[in-house]
């Protein structure tokens, strides 16, 4: 057997050779390690999202609030363009802020609500959320003041009778409110209070928590009092606990004209408001759509609709 012969030269890979193959394989393993987390991610962070799992419309977006919130609390008057006397709760940007996107954000949201009721009022509106800490108290409260600045004669009533909050968002007395008047150990009168700030606007909060709030809700005295309280009102905006809390919110959508989902972005999972779906389906509640919140910024911004602002006015 013959020896090899000596190489006559050898052939080295040069430094941009290599460099190459590198950039190749972190290209590869990078793009692997990005089409896996994305496959593993189920939680909603887009429209297509939304309206595949929810099988209905998005009828809102809500950019992030609690940014531009921070440091207006105990600023009265003066200031920046757009950030006015301070009255309510942080959350009422509708009319704390009214020269900002998140405000705009919720009158664009109470017009494509308007629109959808063209053939079809819906007088009684529940606003509900999958799970807990959505912002659906924010965007009802928001609602509530953009329907009465649109001229309509509006109640906001706080039906989670398991962790209210509307009464803290405008600053009002909790007591006496929808459980005592329900019960008929309180007026009208003194449950109902007219949110002064507002024209237009009044607010009956949740009075005393039940022991038993399902069966106060779904209750004949609940069906009768809501029917008056929509002869009375143009608009009725119910806040309602989330659906994954309890039976409160399905038997009031079965109750009302329709339904208004917040979810919020990058948070909520498939799942959740497809079961969601489900259970509004299931007492035959009528779904508008969806509303989703974007606190911190997930969802992808089309063009420059968040930096449009208003004319003349660079603070916004």
């Amino acid at each position: 057997v013959d020896l090899a012969p000596d190489a006559l030269w050898v052939q080295r890979a040069g430094l941009s050779v290599m460099l190459m193959l590198g950039v190749m394989l972190g290209f590869m393993v990078g793009g692997g390690a990005a089409f896996i987390k994305e496959m593993l991610n189920t939680s909603v962070r887009r429209r297509e999202d939304l309206e595949e799992t929810l099988r209905a419309p998005m009828v809102g977006l809500i950019p992030r609030i609690a940014g531009l919130n921070k440091g207006v609390a105990g600023r009265l008057g003066g200031g920046p363009r757009g950030v006015e006397r301070r009255q309510g709760g942080r959350e009422l940007v509708t009319l704390n802020m009214t020269k900002t996107r998140q405000a705009e954000a919720f009158r664009t949201l109470r017009t494509n609500l308007l629109f959808a009721q063209e053939f079809d009022p819906v007088r009684l509106l529940v606003v509900t959320s999958a799970v807990p800490g959505e912002g659906k108290t924010t965007t009802a409260a928001n609602l509530a003041v953009t329907y009465a600045q649109q001229g309509l004669k509006v109640l906001l009533v706080d039906c989670d009778l398991r962790k209210p909050r509307v009464d803290q968002v405008f600053q009002l007395p909790r007591k006496p409110g929808l459980n005592e008047l329900a019960m008929g150990e309180a007026t009208g009168r003194e449950a109902i209070r007219a949110f002064e700030p507002v024209k237009n606007l009044w607010v009956l909060p949740a009075g005393a928590i039940p022991e038993a709030p399902s069966e106060l809700v779904g209750g004949q005295r609940m069906r009768r009092l809501l029917g008056l309280l929509t002869e009375r009102f143009d608009a009725v905006i119910l806040d309602t606990p989330p659906l994954a809390g309890g039976a409160d919110a399905a038997i009031l959508g079965a109750q009302a004209d329709g339904v208004l989902l917040v979810v919020r972005a990058a948070s909520t999972h498939r799942d959740m408001v497809d079961a969601a779906r489900r259970q509004l389906h299931s007492v035959g509640a009528r779904l508008l759509g969806a509303v989703m919140n974007d606190p911190s910024g997930e969802v992808p911004r089309y063009g420059h609709y968040y930096e449009y602002g208003y004319y003349g006015d660079e603070e916004s």
